[in-house]
């Protein structure tokens, strides 16, 4: 808004209001389907572009955690976030949760994230601090 950054991608919980506002223009949506909160914000994809990028926040165990004690955590943690409440508290603040499929699931998705992006990254000599 200090005409310091030309593009910028945030979650809708913390641009929504300036959008509204009109001191921020929105050119699109990252997801399968429009936002609740934002429904006036068309998807990439209903704009012709494919854009794969989007923030997750999962719970991670350390290496060599038993298979076992994952899946109690696993299940644990999904009943959680497919509660209600965690629904409507995720919601309020402009979020989506989403249930992993299983510890392997989130595993597999973490490895393909980084084989996509590391060329990227190390292309631009960015280093994690």
């Amino acid at each position: 808004m200090a005409g310091t950054i030309d593009l910028a991608f945030c979650t809708v919980s913390t641009c929504i209001e300036n959008v509204k506002a009109g001191k921020l223009r929105a050119l699109g949506y990252i997801a399968p389907r429009r936002h609740p909160q934002a429904a006036e914000i068309p998807t990439f994809a209903e704009q012709g572009l494919t854009i794969d990028v989007g923030s997750y926040n999962y719970i991670l165990a350390p290496a060599g955690t038993p298979k076992p004690v994952l899946d109690k955590l696993h299940a644990a943690i999904n009943k959680a976030v497919t509660s209600k409440a965690f629904d409507e508290r995720l919601q309020r603040m402009g979020l989506e949760p989403v249930p992993s499929a299983s510890p392997q699931a989130v595993s597999d998705f973490m490895v393909s994230e980084v084989r996509q992006w590391g060329p990227l990254v190390k292309s631009l000599g960015l280093k994690i601090e």
